[in-house]
C-alpha cells in the first residue's frame, strides 16, 4: 500500500519527513507509518495544480471524460484488492465496502457521460447581428475535504465533477483513512489523469487544515464533516469569497406506522441503522413507532439486533465490524451513557463486547436504546456507531413533529401501505431525501442527494447539481455586422 503523498505526478514523503501511524480498528495494529504533511506539502500540491490547470481547462471534456474510462476499466480490475483496503483500514465489512468500490465505478460511469453533455445555452438576443451564448467555465484549484465512513465514495463524488468540468485537485482525506486514499490515488495514476491534475496530502488536520483553507491559490472548498468545522470554513472561505461546498452533520429518522409491512420495515430498520457499522450520514438513528404496532416492532427488532454478529470485517459472516477509531468507540459510549442518564433504557447493547478475540479492537455492540426524550441533545444530535433509538407516538402527526425536530436532517423514511399516508408524510418530512417504504440510505449519482437545515450550504455534489458547484457561467457575443451600433437596441413599445 502507498503510504506517500502524490504531488504533480509523484509519489513524495512529507517535505519535513514526519510520519503517522495508520491502524487496523479490528486489531488495534499499526498498519503502516503514512506521510505527515504540513504546510510546505499544502503548497507544493497547490503550486502543481495551479501549473496544471491551464492546459487541463483547454482539454476538451470528452476527451476528459475518456481518463475517466480507462479509470473505470482499472478500478473493475481491482475491485477485490480496494474492497480488501476498506476493510482493513475502515472496519467495513467485506460486503459494504465491494458497495463502495462499485459505487466509484458507477461514478465514473455517470460523469464520462456528462463529459460529452456539458452543453451551452443560447437563447435569442435583442441586440441586432449578435450572438450571445453562455458557456460553463471551470472554477480552477478545488481542495476536496473528505471523510473516513465513505472515504473513496465522497472522494470522487467531489473529485469526479470538479475534474471533468475542467478544474485541478488537492485532495485531503481523513487522517483515519489514508491508505485507501492512496490507493484511489494510484487509480487516477493508472488511469493516465495528467500529472497536478489530481494531488493527495496525507495528514492531520490540525498540521494542514488551515494552510488549505486559507491558501490564496485556492479557488473552491468543498468539505464533508463536522458542522462546527463547515461553519469556520465557510466563514473563513467567505472573507475572500471562495465559494464552499458543505456536507455536515445529519440526524435521520425512520417511521413505521400502522398501516405498515412490518417484516419489510424490520429488514429495513435493521439494515439502516446497522449497516456501515452505524457510520453512515444516511443512518437510522430514530425509529419512530406508532403505538399501535410499537410492541410487536420492538420485541422482533430486538431480537434481529442481537443476533447480529459483531466480528472481523474480513470473515463473511459478520454483520458489524469496529469502529474507525478509538476515539469513535468513546464517542458513541458517551452518547449511550448520556441517554441513559437522561431516563433512557437500554435494550441490549450499550457496551464495548467483552470476548478475547474482539478486545484489541475498536467494537462496540449494537445498540438499542428506549424512553429517550425525543427532544433532548442525545436523541437530536449526530453520532456515527452502531446504535438507534426507539420512539413511541399516538399518531403520524407527532412521529411527523419528532422526526422533524433535528437540527439538520439528510434523510427520511415512512413505513405505510397506504400511499396517500405515505406521500403526504414525505411532503412533510424536512428532509433532502424522502424514502417510502424503504430504509433511510443514500441516492444514486445522478440524482441531487442534499439535506435541510443546518447539513449544510452550497449546491448538491450529486447529479446535475454538482455542475453548479464546481463551475461558473461565461457569456460570450459576437458581433457579426460590420456596422457600429449601440448595443441596446431602442425597445420602447410606443
Amino acid at each position: 500500500m502507498k503510504t506517500q503523498n502524490y504531488i504533480d505526478g509523484e509519489w513524495r514523503d512529507a517535505h519535513d519527513g514526519r510520519t503517522f501511524p495508520s491502524l487496523n480498528p479490528t486489531t488495534g495494529v499499526e498498519l503502516a507509518q503514512v506521510a505527515r504533511s504540513g504546510p510546505a506539502d499544502v503548497d507544493a500540491a497547490v503550486a502543481a495544480a495551479r501549473r496544471a490547470l491551464p492546459e487541463w481547462k483547454l482539454t476538451p471534456p470528452p476527451l476528459r471524460a475518456n481518463i475517466l474510462f480507462r479509470f473505470v476499466e482499472v478500478a473493475q480490475d481491482r475491485e477485490d484488492e480496494l474492497a480488501r483496503h476498506i476493510s482493513t483500514e475502515y472496519g467495513k465489512t467485506l460486503e459494504d465496502a465491494h458497495g463502495d468500490a462499485q459505487e466509484i465505478i458507477h461514478v465514473a460511469l455517470y460523469w464520462m457521460g456528462e463529459g460529452r453533455r456539458l452543453f451551452a445555452q443560447m437563447a435569442p438576443s435583442e441586440k441586432r447581428d449578435k450572438l450571445g451564448f453562455s458557456r460553463r467555465e471551470p472554477l480552477g484549484v478545488v481542495v476536496a475535504l473528505t471523510p473516513s465512513n465513505f472515504s473513496i465514495t465522497k472522494a470522487t463524488l467531489k473529485i469526479f465533477p470538479a475534474i471533468i468540468t475542467g478544474n485541478t485537485v488537492v485532495h485531503k482525506p481523513s487522517h483515519e483513512t489514508p491508505l485507501i486514499a492512496a490507493a484511489l490515488q494510484e487509480l487516477f495514476e493508472e488511469a493516465g489523469v495528467p500529472p497536478g491534475v489530481v494531488n493527495t496530502v496525507l495528514g492531520y488536520s490540525e498540521d494542514i487544515g488551515d494552510r488549505l483553507v486559507e491558501h490564496p491559490d485556492v479557488d473552491m472548498i468543498s468539505y464533508t464533516g463536522a458542522t462546527d468545522v463547515g461553519r469556520s470554513i465557510a466563514a473563513r472561505a467567505g472573507q475572500r469569497l471562495v465559494p464552499v461546498s458543505l456536507e455536515l452533520n445529519t440526524k435521520n429518522a425512520l417511521i413505521v406506522n400502522a398501516d405498515a409491512d412490518l417484516q419489510l420495515a424490520l429488514d429495513w430498520a435493521t439494515k439502516s441503522a446497522y449497516a456501515t457499522n452505524g457510520q453512515r450520514e444516511s443512518a437510522a438513528s430514530r425509529i419512530i413507532l406508532h403505538e399501535d404496532i410499537s410492541d410487536e416492532f420492538t420485541a422482533a427488532f430486538l431480537q434481529r439486533v442481537q443476533a447480529l454478529k459483531v466480528g472481523d470485517p474480513l470473515d463473511e459472516q459478520t454483520d458489524v465490524g469496529p469502529l474507525v477509531s478509538a476515539e469513535q468507540v468513546e464517542a458513541i459510549d458517551d452518547y449511550i451513557r448520556r441517554a441513559v442518564a437522561g431516563g433512557g433504557r437500554v435494550l441490549c447493547g450499550g457496551e464495548k463486547p467483552v470476548t478475547p478475540e474482539l478486545a484489541d479492537g475498536f467494537f462496540y455492540s449494537p445498540t438499542i436504546l428506549t424512553d429517550v426524550d425525543p427532544y433532548s441533545d442525545v436523541a437530536l444530535e449526530e453520532v456515527l456507531g452502531p446504535a438507534t433509538t426507539l420512539h413511541r407516538v399516538a399518531d403520524l402527526d407527532e412521529a411527523i413533529n419528532i422526526a422533524n425536530a433535528a437540527p439538520y436532517i439528510l434523510c427520511m423514511s415512512i413505513f405505510s401501505r397506504n400511499i396517500e399516508t405515505a406521500m403526504t408524510t414525505a411532503d412533510k418530512f424536512e428532509s433532502g431525501v424522502a424514502w417510502i417504504n424503504c430504509g433511510t440510505a443514500g441516492a444514486e449519482v445522478g440524482t441531487p442527494f442534499q439535506g435541510n437545515k443546518a447539513y449544510g450550504i452550497g449546491t448538491t455534489e450529486w447529479g446535475q447539481g454538482a455542475l453548479d458547484t464546481f463551475t461558473r457561467w461565461k457569456t460570450t457575443y459576437i458581433n457579426y455586422s460590420n456596422e457600429h451600433r449601440f448595443v441596446f437596441e431602442d425597445t420602447r413599445l410606443r
